[in-house]
């Protein structure tokens, strides 16, 4: 096997662990009307298993800089093959929600450790000149996940059940261990440095979950209010502490000088807010169509799939527009699109959204996504030094996995806040008003987003 396609295998294999868990994150979507009558459960705990995913993925993604040092690639390989399998046949298995909810954390482990782990792979192994062939090989299996999730998800339910959602993903784990057995090698020697558990890591996990419980049950019927708002306002203080106690340390498990740079500020924040509305409007369609239209879980699918697809396509050939045509230009016509696409929704459930309808804006919104999502990483890590670089990626990465958990948080508590307490055709009117008010507060996030890659590009003239 020549070093080429041995390089390639190796990225196909860590590429299958992140397509992987990306179409089970939106495959789930689609099958949430089925774990909340499976497990009699109502939207706001329904929703964990995507946002605890998210968090826990966020969070090990945030390691990745210590864990790429101290541990051999194939080390880290071999540990989500392994950890991943045990995650799916718990979630397969499980008798309860508890149980599914554990199965899903553990997975959220293995999909942390192996998303760095391509790119890791392609930055030490290919030359610079081969790099966007090899980049956008990668970035294809990463957007092609959540393209095919709802397909997947809507395909396994018909023909079989909620278990084999996970189950049959084992398939998908064996091909990636034949592939990458031998082909991913240690690329560095691991270095004996140690982790700053105390105040980095505990802070961080500390911050990511109390920002995820207190979204997820700020209308909770059964949860006090005040324990959820006192749960953001722990997030909020955390990070704040967090931020003064890094920048004091001489090797933090991140390096958040990098925030010193405003535009690089300005544009992962913008990149985040983007980021929330994704795999919330998934979320949003999937139970509105089921519930509010009394379609099947098929025709859901059917409605995203063009979407999913065009942002998958679109993805790996927009860095050559970015190239072309500049970030501005780029990212730019990608906002007005994902922000067109939002306010259309908004519009369209005032009254009835029908399903062309619903094909029709999501094309529009999910074109934006695939202008925007890779090119507004290009280009804000590009405003660092050589040095900041691997601590910028890894805000980008952790922005873009943990903003999943947020918007899928926030998506669900406003469904929640709608549909608590109600039957027939008041569960119809409650889910269809919830539906728009999480689109109007998407929107919002959006146009904060543009507002702050306007400041970005005006200070780069």
């Amino acid at each position: 096997m020549t070093e080429k396609n041995k390089t390639l295998f190796a990225i196909i294999a860590t590429g299958l662990l992140s397509f992987l868990g990306t179409n089970l994150l939106t495959g789930l979507n689609i099958a949430m009307p089925v774990i909340l009558k499976t497990y009699d459960i109502g939207t706001d705990l329904g929703q964990l298993v995507n946002s605890a995913y998210s968090l826990i993925v966020g969070i090990c993604i945030l390691m990745s800089p210590y864990l790429l040092k101290r541990f051999a690639t194939s080390q880290l390989f071999r540990s989500s093959i392994a950890i991943f399998t045990v995650g799916l046949l718990i979630s397969g298995l499980a008798s309860n929600f508890a149980i599914l909810l554990t199965g899903r954390v553990i997975q959220g482990i293995a999909a942390g450790l192996s998303v760095p782990l391509m790119f890791n792979i392609i930055i030490d192994k290919v030359p610079k000149n081969q790099r966007g062939t090899f980049i956008g090989v990668g970035t294809l299996l990463l957007t092609m996940g959540p393209a095919l999730g709802p397909l997947y998800g809507s395909l396994v339910l018909h023909f079989f059940n909620l278990p084999w959602l996970f189950l049959l993903m084992l398939i998908v784990v064996f091909i990636s261990l034949a592939l990458g057995f031998k082909t991913v090698e240690p690329l560095t020697k691991p270095q004996p440095i140690k982790l700053d558990w105390g105040g980095g890591l505990i802070l961080i996990t500390i911050i990511l979950s109390c920002l995820t419980f207190g979204l997820s049950f700020i209308s909770s019927s059964v949860i006090s209010p005040v324990i959820s708002i006192g749960s953001l306002v722990v997030a909020v203080i955390t990070t704040i502490w967090f931020f003064k106690y890094s920048a004091k340390q001489t090797n933090p498990i991140l390096n958040v000088t990098v925030f010193h740079n405003r535009d690089f500020r300005d544009q992962n924040i913008s990149f985040f807010l983007s980021q929330v509305a994704p795999p919330a409007v998934g979320f949003l369609l999937s139970i509105y169509v089921q519930t509010v239209d009394h379609n099947s879980a098929m025709v859901a699918a059917l409605i995203l799939l063009p979407g999913s697809l065009l942002s998958a396509l679109i993805s790996p050939a927009s860095g050559t527009l970015l190239d072309k045509l500049g970030a501005k230009k780029t990212i730019g016509l990608g906002t007005i699109l994902l922000t067109l696409g939002l306010a259309l929704f908004v519009v369209s459930t005032a009254h009835h959204l029908g399903i062309w309808e619903a094909v029709v804006i999501y094309f529009i919104f999910m074109s934006g996504i695939g202008l925007t999502t890779g090119n507004l990483q290009t280009s804000g890590i590009s405003l660092l030094t050589n040095q900041q670089q691997s601590d910028g990626d890894a805000f980008f990465n952790a922005s873009q996995q943990y903003s999943g958990s947020v918007g899928t948080a926030l998506s669900g508590t406003v469904l929640a806040a709608y549909q608590t307490g109600k039957v027939g055709n008041s569960l119809v009117a409650g889910t269809a008003t919830g539906t728009q008010i999480s689109f109007l507060l998407f929107l919002i996030l959006a146009l904060i987003s543009d507002f702050l890659l306007f400041k970005v590009f005006r200070s780069q003239k």
